[in-house]
């Protein structure tokens, strides 16, 4: 009796035994199911840079095909995608062009792009903060500076290709507001504001260039007047 319950005690301890282990083994399995936060960083950063590419070769694409691919994203069109990248390069164009900055949104895969570098192999290129604010700006205005050549006063068409959504309808109401002439000397303004803040520019920069430019031409116009 004794034997007997002593031996069926030793089967319950390994049993025991057994089962710890595989639950043991079971749950280290499982933690390694879960990616670490580096791990989804690289994912991430590796999904930045095929968007970069994808959409850096759609916009380069949609400067030279984008009357084909407007026609194909319209609902119900049956005209086929000039776009290099067919009709998900038609698509990705159209919302990163026609939706913000016109021929100058190739801006937003030049970001992606540092960004995804960044995740991807822990590298910063450029100065992350400092060249984010710099493209936004930069595009910005290039995009409004755009628009001033097509918008007309009381007629704005937000969505017209180059200049994009942003730079149409910005530009429309200042010229609607102010006329263009203000308006081109808003943009003027602006423009040396973004130098000066964002590429170190001083308007001095200018002024110098302009008083040798006038002492170049006042120069040669004193030897033509000699010479005669």
């Amino acid at each position: 009796m004794y034997v007997t319950t002593r031996n069926q005690s030793v089967k319950n301890a390994k049993k025991s035994k057994k089962s710890k282990n595989s639950s043991s083994k079971g749950g280290g399995s499982s933690s390694k199911k879960h990616l670490t936060k580096e791990q989804w960083h690289k994912i991430f950063g590796i999904l930045l840079l095929l968007f970069s590419l994808v959409a850096f070769i759609s916009i380069l694409s949609f400067w030279f095909t984008h009357t084909a691919d407007q026609e194909y994203v319209q609902p119900g069109s049956d005209t086929q995608p000039g776009n290099w990248c067919r009709g998900l390069g038609a698509y990705l164009a159209h919302f990163c062009c026609d939706a913000t900055f016109g021929l100058f949104a190739i801006g937003i895969p030049f970001l992606t792009f540092l960004y995804g570098v960044r995740l991807t192999f822990e590298k910063t290129l450029l100065p992350l903060f400092r060249t984010t604010v710099t493209t936004l700006l930069t595009m910005v205005w290039l995009s409004m500076f755009l628009a001033f050549f097509f918008v007309k006063k009381g007629d704005v068409d937000v969505n017209s290709f180059p200049s994009g959504f942003f730079g149409n309808s910005i530009t429309g109401l200042l010229v609607d507001g102010t006329g263009k002439i203000a308006t081109f000397f808003i943009l003027l303004a602006l423009l040396l504001l973004i130098l000066f803040l964002c590429y170190n520019i001083s308007p001095s920069v200018f002024v110098k260039a302009g008083s040798k430019v006038k002492d170049k031409w006042s120069e040669s116009r004193k030897n033509r007047n000699d010479k005669e």
